[in-house]
C-alpha cells in the first residue's frame, strides 16, 4: 500500500519512491541494508528479486530473477548460473590470457 506526501514522495513497506521528471542529486551517499538475491538492496519496484545487493565484505552481486548472475570482488568478476553463455558485441581484449572451458 502506498502513501503519499506533499513532497511528492511515496512510501511503502519497500522504502521510498520519489516521482520526480527532474533529475536530482546531491553530495552525499545512499546506504541501504545488504539485501539478497531473494530481496535486492537496489531493485525495482514488482520485481524485488532482480537488481543488486552485497552478497559479504567488499562484494557486488547483481542478480535476476533471483539468481546470482555478476559477482564482484576485489580482484575479479564472475559470471554465475548462466546456461546460455555469454554474448560479446564487440572486441574482447586483455592484457592476460583468455581460458576457455
Amino acid at each position: 500500500m502506498w502513501k503519499t506526501t506533499s513532497m511528492k514522495e511515496y512510501y511503502s513497506v519497500l522504502g521510498v519512491y520519489i516521482v520526480d521528471a527532474v533529475p536530482n542529486s546531491f553530495a552525499g551517499s545512499i546506504r541501504t541494508g545488504l539485501g539478497s538475491t531473494s530481496l535486492t538492496s537496489y531493485g525495482f519496484i514488482g520485481d524485488t528479486n532482480t537488481g543488486m545487493y552485497s552478497p559479504a565484505n567488499h562484494q557486488l552481486g547483481f542478480t535476476v530473477n533471483g539468481s546470482r548472475k555478476i559477482l564482484a570482488e576485489a580482484t575479479k568478476i564472475t559470471f554465475q548460473n548462466i546456461t546460455a553463455g555469454v554474448d560479446i558485441d564487440g572486441t574482447l581484449k586483455t592484457n592476460n590470457s583468455v581460458i576457455v572451458t
